[in-house]
């Protein structure tokens, strides 16, 4: 089941479908908006899907087999879209993701959760390492936050001739904010990759977990358009997430494209659209520079 809404990017249906007539427009997105909805291929009899664009005439049933042949892929379970099992697949991709980091909160919240006597002296760090101190304090505690406070100084990076920010309190939870949490501006990308994050040329940084996301669709993408079945394994996913800390999602998939268009009929070149090659370092580089530069902007 896909997500309760599809993305239509209207530069791109525009780009396929300039030549279209209105009927066989109304035909095209009837027919992506029922695969997209049941989440299958379309039936393979061809009144069946004239029943479903409402097609009555001869001119529309003729319009109807002019857009299969041209924008779908007959195979054994029914007609099949290229961009919407893509997008099938990027869905199932989200939900997974979405459930996992479910679980992941629900636990986190289950064993942070106090005891009664707990909450009489205080709460020990979650995992952003937040210390949440009763109002009352005690020797012991000021004593923890000594030593937290010379641990973070020990393992700061050298000061600059721009003064650090100061710590910052909140008064009213009673909670200290420890360096990691102010912004990485200036941090070096060492740095950076401590603190969880990894950097994408000079835009924001995006975490690792962000970047799974994103490589394991592009391992879907490539999969749709090779008939292959590459499993998004660390050796693969290693590969595809460095080159997304260099180039923006689009330009990945845009370059995966390009070649699945120009390799995939070339038995000879067909056996190098896999993520070794694809995404090495210094080839796509090579490839991303050969994309026109429309695609680039």
């Amino acid at each position: 089941m896909g997500l309760p809404y599809l993305r239509l990017f209207t530069g791109d249906y525009l780009k396929d479908t300039r030549d279209l007539s209105s009927c066989e427009h109304g035909i095209y997105l009837l027919l992506m908006f029922y695969q997209w909805d049941t989440g299958r291929g379309l039936p393979l009899d061809l009144e069946r899907l004239a029943t479903i664009v409402n097609a009555r005439t001869k001119a529309d049933h003729e319009a109807l087999k002019r857009i299969l042949g041209r924008f779908f892929t007959r195979k054994a379970d029914g007609y099949h879209n290229r961009r919407i099992d893509h997008e099938l697949a990027h869905s199932e991709i989200v939900r997974e993701g979405r459930q996992r980091g479910g679980y992941a909160r629900a636990a986190l919240l289950i064993k942070a959760e106090p005891d009664d006597q707990q909450m009489q002296s205080k709460c020990t760090a979650n995992a952003e390492h937040l210390e949440c101190i009763s109002p009352a304090s005690d020797p012991a505690s000021d004593l923890l936050r000594a030593r937290a406070s010379a641990s973070a100084s020990a393992s700061a990076p050298p000061p600059t001739s721009t003064p650090a920010p100061p710590t910052e309190a909140v008064a009213s939870v009673g909670v200290e904010k420890t360096p990691s949490e102010f912004s990485l501006v200036g941090l070096a990308p060492d740095d950076a990759r401590r603190e969880g994050k990894t950097p994408k040329g000079n835009g924001p940084l995006r975490s690792t977990k962000a970047l799974n996301v994103q490589a394991r669709e592009v391992l879907a993408m490539l999969n749709q358009a090779t008939g292959r079945d590459y499993q998004p394994v660390e050796a693969n996913l290693k590969l595809v997430r460095a080159r997304l800390e260099e180039f923006d999602l689009q330009t990945v998939k845009d370059v995966v494209a390009t070649k699945c268009d120009e390799w995939r009929a070339d038995a000879e070149m067909a056996k190098y659209l896999r993520p070794a090659t694809l995404f090495n370092a210094q080839k796509f580089a090579q490839y991303a520079g050969q994309l026109p530069r429309q695609r680039n902007a």
